[in-house]
């Protein structure tokens, strides 16, 4: 018997999620892209920690983090990831899923920046050894990489994190970012009226002014 018998009153069916909590507006419907654009490349190169989401042939699920200096997940090209497996403990969770069942999810995340980057594909596991060369770390070259064929991908606003609450970024590093939720907003969802440079100089002024308020 599931424990989760014990409430009376779950809900069982998308109408019924729906009837509750409504329907995705269109921008939401249309933010998804199926390759790694300008703007997916540029929070992947900034990005030092990542999840992953696998689960095995049955459905069993695992969610692992992976973490390394800024941009150590390689763009391949716009459709292709690399995942460098550095060593841990063994337990290969997610490698042995992949080789049961590909489907793989991947949330990016950069400390002090409350967007995350979803990525949805296939997987599969290499060790082409030119590859696996580009993607040293501390001198060592991985032994294999987890290769990702991209089939969505999209910003995920703020709305569910709150970045103060995981990290914190130097205010150089704040500068560095500044760029990159106006273009989110432009090439990803196409809903921007002002000019780029306009609208990147103001958010420039207000994510300053919200790091010393929040950080000095």
């Amino acid at each position: 018997m599931s424990h989760l018998q014990q409430f009376n009153n779950q809900i069982q069916t998308e109408e019924q999620l729906r009837e509750l909590l409504g329907h995705p507006s269109e921008l939401a419907s249309k933010k998804v892209i199926s390759s790694i654009d300008q703007n997916c490349m540029d929070f992947i190169e900034l990005s030092p920690f990542i999840v992953l989401s696998t689960s095995d042939h049955l459905g069993n699920c695992d969610v692992s983090p992976r973490g390394d200096p800024p941009g150590f997940v390689k763009v391949l090209n716009e459709k292709v990831l690399l995942i460098p497996e550095r060593p841990g403990n063994k337990r290969f969770d997610s490698l042995r899923n992949i080789l049961g069942n590909p489907h793989i999810g991947i949330l990016f995340f950069i400390p002090g920046l409350e967007e995350t980057l979803r990525i949805n594909g296939k997987a599969n596991i290499i060790k082409d050894i030119d590859l696996l060369e580009q993607m040293q770390a501390n001198g060592r070259t991985p032994t294999l990489a987890v290769a990702v064929e991209v089939e969505e991908a999209f910003i995920h606003l703020p709305r569910h994190l709150n970045a103060r609450s995981y990290g914190k970024l130097t205010l150089g590093q704040v500068q560095n970012t500044c760029h990159l939720r106006p273009e989110f907003f432009m090439n990803t969802l196409n809903c921007l009226e002002r000019p780029l440079p306009h609208l990147r100089n103001d958010y420039r002024k207000v994510i300053i002014s919200d790091y010393i308020k929040f950080h000095l």
